[in-house]
């Protein structure tokens, strides 16, 4: 019995420690997420910055000093932290350095030397350069065909048309600082091309080049993140073909770095490796919970060791003694439903703990608005914008406070399904999106509820996923396009689920996302300007896994998605399974 109760007890604080650690994996994981997308958003928007700079470039007929710093002059207000400078370059070949050097000079660089390298047929010249890290600007101009990291960066944004990073590499200004400051740095680099010519050919005109310094570029992209206890190291391809470290940071949180993950992301024509690493003792959830149940069950065997020890010297001594360790049963089960009540109320308080600030925010928001009204128009007309940056910041905030919450409750409540009439409630979702667009003016969508059989099923959690399914469909439309939304259904043939789908004629699922959109805080369409957390697919796809159901996503013909997934079909209420051969699921021609 001893080595029983011993063998439980342990084996309850291995099962609850494997829980526990499970937990950190799901958060890490979660973090190593976030940081993979920030760097992966903050490259692409060095790439695009520079990718439209140099189609404004490309667009003079005949580019000169002054143009080029003009237009290169926006850059310095865009904080594109690590970037050291923006370059225009050249290439000619042996007998064309002279010419090109007096037609350079002409253009607004008097002072312009073009040294060739003569081992090199074709020679590389930078000809204008603007400094966006406040260095100064060098006063030499090399033949960077005689340098090897640079010249086949060069060569492969003019073989390919597209932006392209470089591998890493020492900046030649940098070469000459302590080791302890010295960065390793990449160039972005991409080919301008002027308008086609008779024979429909563009001409070469030069290149576009970027510096990067990687670890301020890291440090920038992450800083917030690193304060929450992650240390990120960034590793590229040398010009060895061998993975090298050009990028650290590590977080202050102190402790053994137990957690790890490693995450490639692609950069340009290149990948990216992300070494992301973090103690567990700093991650939420860390508890004492494993030894203690660990602890209480041994001292509960060791209790009933010692009782079944002493039944010998009396009943009654014997019966005390059980009672006791009843009473201590029944202490560690309150203990425990306590622990369960209050994680229960655990989003509840964080609602609150975390709404309360922004609703203080927004009222003195809208208390700074009204007593505009007392100032002078030009008081008002410069700090209103403000104002409304600030009160459509909180108003974000508050929807994904919200859709977090629905997040973790989709996952963690409880289901109860009851026998629902899933047209009655489609029906009632279709008029409340109704009302909403008529109460903001805008265009009002056009919603077909079909014929849907009854379902058993959460009547709060369905109605939140037909809500999510919907105001994605209207949410998603071009502008311009009056929203169409057809909600249809059949029952499988063996009658025990029912198949419901929301099709739609809006932005469609960029190719090779179409399961990528069921995952928390992912966006299929961040570029559009049309606002929203990322959660909403995420929501259904709990909702419906808690069902027993699948949910996917398809291309509609013609344009638009087809979101379909399956709820069990009522209990006890007849349901009529598809016909063999009748398209249920095209009511209106739209799906």
């Amino acid at each position: 019995m001893v080595l029983l109760g011993i063998l439980a007890s342990v084996g309850a604080g291995v099962a609850l420690q494997r829980q526990q650690r499970d937990g950190f994996e799901a958060v890490m994981d979660r973090r190593a997420a976030l940081v993979a997308q920030a760097v992966t958003n903050q490259a692409a928007r060095y790439i695009d910055t520079l990718r439209t700079t140099a189609g404004a470039i490309g667009a003079f007929e005949e580019l000169n000093a002054s143009k080029f710093a003009q237009t290169a002059a926006p850059l310095g207000q865009l904080r594109l932290a690590g970037a050291t400078s923006l370059t225009y370059l050249i290439a000619t070949d042996r007998a064309g350095v002279a010419t090109a050097q007096t037609k350079w000079r002409g253009r607004g660089v008097p002072s312009l030397v073009l040294a060739p390298d003569k081992t090199f047929q074709e020679h590389i010249f930078p000809i204008f350069s603007v400094r966006l890290d406040g260095s100064t600007p060098a006063t030499t101009t090399s033949d960077l065909a005689a340098s090897a990291v640079p010249s086949a960066t060069l060569a492969e944004a003019r073989r390919t048309g597209q932006v392209t990073i470089s591998d890493p590499f020492v900046l030649k200004r940098d070469q000459t600082l302590p080791e302890e400051v010295k960065q390793s740095s990449f160039l972005l680099t991409t080919g301008l091309w002027g308008p086609p010519d008779a024979n429909g050919v563009k001409p070469f005109r030069g290149w576009l080049l970027m510096g990067l310094r990687s670890e301020t570029f890291l440090g920038d992209s992450l800083g917030l993140v690193a304060q929450s206890g992650i240390d990120v190291t960034l590793q590229a391809t040398g010009a060895d073909a061998l993975p090298a470290v050009v990028a650290t940071l590590r977080a202050v949180a102190p402790g053994l770095r137990d957690l790890h993950r490693t995450i490639t992301i692609p950069v340009a024509q290149r990948h990216w490796t992300l070494v992301i690493a973090s103690p567990a003792s700093t991650l939420p959830g860390t508890k004492n919970l494993p030894a203690a149940v660990t602890i209480a069950g041994l001292l509960f065997t060791a209790a009933l060791a010692l009782l079944v020890h002493t039944l010998a010297s009396g009943r009654a001594r014997a019966e005390a003694r059980v009672m006791a360790a009843t009473a201590d049963l029944t202490a560690t089960q309150i203990v425990l439903r306590q622990q369960k009540a209050d994680l229960t109320a655990f989003a509840g308080v964080v609602a609150h703990d975390l709404k309360a600030p922004l609703a203080t925010v927004r009222a003195h928001a809208e208390y700074l608005d009204e007593e505009l009204e007392g100032r002078s128009a030009v008081d008002a007309a410069e700090i209103r914008p403000d104002l409304r940056k600030i009160t459509s910041g909180v108003a974000r905030m508050g929807t994904l406070i919200d859709d977090l919450l629905t997040y973790a409750a989709a996952r963690e409540g409880g289901v109860q399904p009851v026998d629902l009439d899933l047209h009655a409630l489609a029906d009632e979702v279709a008029i409340a999106h109704l009302d909403a667009a008529s109460a903001a003016r805008r265009p009002m969508p056009t919603i077909y509820v079909g014929d849907l059989p009854p379902v058993s099923a959460d009547p709060a959690l369905i109605r939140q996923l037909l809500n999510n399914l919907v105001g994605n469909a209207v949410k998603y439309t071009a502008p311009g396009r009056t929203p169409r939304v057809d909600v249809t259904a059949h029952a499988t043939e063996d009658g025990r689920k029912v198949v419901v789908q929301v099709a739609d004629r809006g932005l469609g699922v960029p190719a090779g996302q179409h399961e990528a959109i069921f995952n928390g805080f992912h966006r299929a369409h961040q570029s559009t300007g049309i606002p929203g957390t990322g959660l909403g697919l995420a929501i259904c796809h709990r909702i419906v896994e808690r069902h027993g159901g699948v949910i996917t996503a398809e291309d509609n013909r013609g344009g638009g998605t087809i979101i379909t997934f399956s709820l069990p079909a009522a209990v006890g209420v007849p349901v009529s399974p598809a016909p063999m051969n009748a398209d249920v699921a095209q009511p209106q021609a739209l799906i």
